[in-house]
């Protein structure tokens, strides 16, 4: 099995030879973005040489008004098996939009049982950034393989099971859809639908999981959005099943480090020998990230004491001090200034607020 559920694209020139090696181009667009290429013509026009496109709107259930629905496990079979795939076959996963439906294409193996699968982190833009062999040949011999799919229903839920979670509040449900479409305050962009969110569920947007050239985030960046997630069952959603992946993957890729930590405010050695390998810009931008995260995550949940202590110490890092207190004044309007946890916020804020103009001058 396969622990890592990202692979480099340095790393996948080192494999991309080897006998048992498949790349799948996943590229997807959603019809409502008129201005962008779908993921066929994305193919069409350049993919990592050898690579076949993976169509998430084709291998899928076509029974159901539904889009691009996992498909039986039977049609699954066959579809792989078309693209030379077997239950040995290393698959590499890749798109030209950095994860969106990389992670989809991704999940959807592994429901059918495949491990040996990883997506290319960076996707089409790292590969070539490595010098990687870009073409728009099509490959016209497929090895002769048979997939044979062994479903796991524990990585999908159906309409039943989402509602028995919300009734017994047993999930966490994150949310990769932005801020705008999760509160209501913007139009879904699918006519017909309304906008908001399942009841109890989490904002976290993709968009803080990933950098702004669609790298995964360190494990240092990951940890302050999803360290609260660890814990308890976690089930993702999003629009139409696409995106919600990137948050199920990049939980793969931190849950790892989590499960090794005794003590939720420690750092693994991981982490802080990533964090103490960067410059003080990077650590900058590093806390800057946390902040973000911790903001969306207590927005919508403002009871996470130990969010909003993280969230302190993080404005202090950063030399806010007016934050600081603004941050203070918003936790006590869950946490009373007479209760325990207000007083803790409150003595914690003493330690890092500096003194008074009037004490520096004594």
């Amino acid at each position: 099995m396969i622990q890592d559920p990202l692979i480099s694209a340095q790393a996948l020139k080192a494999l991309i030879n080897e006998p048992d090696t498949r790349v799948l181009d996943a590229t997807w667009a959603p019809p409502f973005l008129k201005d962008r290429p779908n993921g066929k013509t994305c193919f069409a026009e350049g993919h990592i040489r050898g690579a076949q496109y993976f169509d998430i709107d084709d291998v899928a259930d076509l029974d159901t008004a539904l889009s691009h629905m996992l498909p039986s496990p039977d049609l699954f079979e066959a579809k792989l098996s078309a693209l030379g795939i077997g239950n040995d076959s290393h698959v590499v996963v890749y798109d030209s939009n950095g994860f969106f439906a990389s992670a989809r294409a991704w999940w959807m193996l592994r429901a059918m049982g495949h491990s040996k699968v990883q997506v290319l982190d960076g996707g089409l833009d790292a590969w070539r950034g490595e010098g990687g062999d870009v073409t728009t040949e099509i490959v016209s011999q497929i090895p002769i393989a048979t997939f044979e799919a062994a479903f796991n229903p524990d990585l999908v839920r159906d309409m039943s099971a989402m509602q028995a979670h919300i009734a017994e509040n047993d999930s966490k449900i994150l949310d990769a859809r932005d801020q705008g479409r999760f509160n209501g305050t913007s139009p879904e962009p699918r006519a017909g639908l309304p906008s908001g969110h399942m009841p109890g569920s989490y904002c976290v947007p993709t968009s803080v999981l990933l950098t702004p050239d669609k790298m995964m985030k360190t494990t240092a960046d990951l940890l302050p959005v999803l360290e609260d997630f660890q814990n308890a069952p976690v089930v993702a959603s999003c629009g139409s099943g696409v995106s919600a992946e990137v948050i199920v993957e990049e939980r793969d890729q931190v849950i790892r480090i989590l499960e090794q930590r005794a003590v939720a405010p420690q750092i693994d050695p991981e982490a802080r020998a990533q964090i103490e390998a960067m410059s003080p810009e990077e650590q900058a931008a590093m806390i800057a990230g946390m902040v973000d995260g911790l903001a969306v995550r207590l927005e919508q949940d403002p009871s996470d004491l130990q969010g909003w202590m993280r969230l302190i110490r993080a404005r202090a890092v950063m030399g806010d001090f007016d934050q600081v207190r603004a941050d203070l004044a918003t936790a006590q309007q869950t946490f009373p200034p007479e209760s325990q946890e207000g007083q803790m916020l409150a003595q914690l804020a003493a330690e890092l607020l500096p003194p008074p103009a009037d004490s520096q001058q004594d």
